[in-house]
C-alpha cells in the first residue's frame, strides 16, 4: 500500500509521466530493487549448495533466468518454493509489475485511480464471500491490486484527508500491533478478517502520516526513521534465507531455542542489511540521484 502511494506520488510530481520521465522512473526503480538482490544472490547461491547440497538448484534454464530478473517469479500453490531461491522474490515481482501499470495505465490520474480501485475491491469481495484460499487472496498479482490501489487512491485524496490529525497514528498503530501480534488470542480469524483489518489499519496510518508536520519532527527521530529507511529493502530480502540456514543448523528442540534462533537470525538480518547498504546500495544511490534529476 505505501508503495502504491509513493510511486502514484513521484510518478505525478517528478517524473510527471513525459517519456524522458518514465524512462528516469523505471531505471530508478530497477537500480533500487536490482543491485541488492544480484549482490544477495550471488553469495546465497553458493552458501546454499554448501549447506543444502547440490541437490537444491535441479533447475533449467528459465528457472534461473527468472531468479535473476525477478519477472515471472509469482506464486504458485506447487511450485513456487521449488523454484525461487530467495523466498521474498514472489513480493518483488509484483512491485515490479505494479509500477510498470501504475507508470503507463493507473496512476495517471484520480478517475483511472478510483476505477482501479473499484475494481480491486469488487475482485477482494468476490474471492472472500466466493471462498478462495487464502494463499491465492495473498500471494498473487490481482490480490495485491486491492493495496496499491488504496495507496494510490490516498494520493488523490489526500487534500481532502488533510483534517485527519496526525495524532490519530498512536491508536492506529496499537491496533496494528493488537491486530498482528494478538489477533489469535482474541478469537479473531486470521486469514480474512485479521487479514483485511491489517489493509484497513495500514490505510489508516499511512494518511495520518501524512499529515505529519515534517518541520516539527524532532532531528533524532528523523535519524532513526533515516537508517530503518536504508534498512527495511536489504532487511527484508535476506531475512528468509538466514532464517532458513539458522534453523537448518541450529534446529530448535525447544522455546528457548526457537528464541535464540529469532535471535540469531534478527542479528544476522540487520548485519548483512547493512553491509548491503553500505557496500552496495550507498554506491548505486549516487547514479540514481543523477537519474532523478
Amino acid at each position: 500500500m505505501l508503495s502504491g502511494y509513493l510511486m502514484t506520488l513521484v510518478l505525478n510530481e517528478r517524473y510527471e509521466f513525459t517519456s524522458s520521465g518514465l524512462k528516469r522512473f523505471l531505471i530508478n526503480r530497477a537500480l533500487r530493487i536490482y543491485p541488492p538482490y544480484w549482490a544477495l544472490l550471488i553469495v546465497y547461491i553458493p552458501l546454499s549448495i554448501l549447506v543444502y547440497g547440490n541437490e537444491i538448484y535441479p533447475f533449467g534454464p528459465y528457472v534461473w533466468l527468472k531468479n535473476f530478473v525477478i519477472f515471472g517469479s509469482s506464486y504458485h500453490p506447487v511450485h513456487y518454493l521449488q523454484e525461487v531461491f530467495i523466498s521474498p522474490i514472489w513480493s518483488l515481482n509484483v512491485e515490479l509489475v505494479f509500477y510498470l501499470a501504475m507508470a503507463f495505465v493507473l496512476s495517471r490520474s484520480r478517475s483511472i485511480t478510483i476505477i482501479w480501485f473499484l475494481h480491486s475491491l469488487a475482485y477482494t469481495t468476490y474471492s472472500v464471500v466466493g471462498g478462495v484460499e487464502y494463499a491465492m487472496r495473498y500471494y498473487t498479482l490481482i490480490a495485491a491490486s486491492l493495496p496499491f490501489s488504496t495507496g494510490a487512491l490516498i494520493y488523490f485524496t489526500r487534500k481532502s484527508l488533510k483534517r485527519v490529525p496526525p495524532i490519530l497514528l498512536v491508536p492506529v498503530s496499537i491496533l496494528f500491533i493488537v491486530n498482528t501480534f494478538f489477533a489469535g488470542a482474541l478469537g479473531i480469524e486470521k486469514e480474512t478478517l485479521s487479514f483485511y483489518l491489517s489493509v484497513i489499519i495500514t490505510a489508516g496510518m499511512i494518511v495520518a502520516l501524512i499529515n505529519v508536520d515534517v518541520a516539527k519532527v524532532p532531528k533524532r527521530i528523523k535519524e532513526v526513521e533515516g537508517l530503518f529507511g536504508d534498512l527495511s529493502y536489504p532487511v527484508f530480502i535476506c531475512h528468509w534465507p538466514i532464517a532458513g540456514f539458522v534453523l537448518y543448523l541450529l534446529p530448535p528442540q525447544s522455546s528457548g531455542g526457537r528464541l535464540l534462533a529469532l535471535v540469531i537470525t534478527i542479528v544476522a538480518s540487520v548485519g548483512v542489511a547493512a553491509i548491503l547498504n553500505i557496500f552496495v546500495e550507498k554506491r548505486v544511490e549516487r547514479l540514481r540521484k543523477r537519474v532523478r534529476g
